[in-house]
């Protein structure tokens, strides 16, 4: 879990919809109030990362608050895929976990009849035989059914065929 600088930082857990404050132990989205800015204060800046903080005693001895897990995604970057939120960072952490697999990656998000699906298209390695596509897509689709409880489509596709990105990537399309 990551400690949090609270001798120099308030930190606080909102809810992403109220914004009204959530209790220990909940996840809510991060706000900040920095108490050491000369030049641009920032009071309860809504940062937007979702975690669980935790007064508990930490191992090393540190007492500050905590955040447990970390920082688990953006409220701005979540997508409800049948009633389930998924964070696009989820889905990268488990396509870095594939060494069979490039940098780049994109997820598109349908809509049919009401229901989103969930697409993921995968730079596959050149070196990786067409063979071994089949076993590696149901390797990845479980490791992310796991990691976000929903079931993708995953597509791979030659390495070099999405654009790169030049600032920071856009790797989520809605269809039409």
């Amino acid at each position: 879990s990551d400690h949090l600088l609270e001798d120099v930082q308030i930190w606080e857990l909102v809810d992403p919809d109220t914004l009204e404050p959530v209790r220990e132990g909940q996840r809510g989205v991060t706000v900040v109030t920095n108490l050491y800015s000369e030049a641009t204060p920032l009071l309860r800046f809504l940062v937007g990362d979702y975690t669980v903080f935790s007064h508990a005693p930490c191992a090393c001895g540190r007492t500050h608050k905590r955040a447990i897990g970390g920082f688990v995604g953006r409220a701005d970057d979540m997508l409800k895929i049948r009633g389930v939120a998924v964070f696009p960072s989820a889905v990268e952490d488990a396509l870095r976990a594939f060494d069979e697999l490039e940098g780049e990656f994109e997820i598109i998000v349908e809509r049919k009849e009401g229901l989103a699906s969930l697409t993921i298209r995968a730079e596959v390695k050149p070196d990786v035989p067409a063979s071994e596509h089949a076993a590696l897509r149901e390797r990845i689709t479980d490791r992310i059914r796991t990691a976000i409880e929903v079931r993708p489509d995953i597509t791979l596709i030659a390495a070099g065929s999405l654009e790169r990105p030049q600032f920071k990537a856009r790797r989520v399309r809605i269809a039409q």
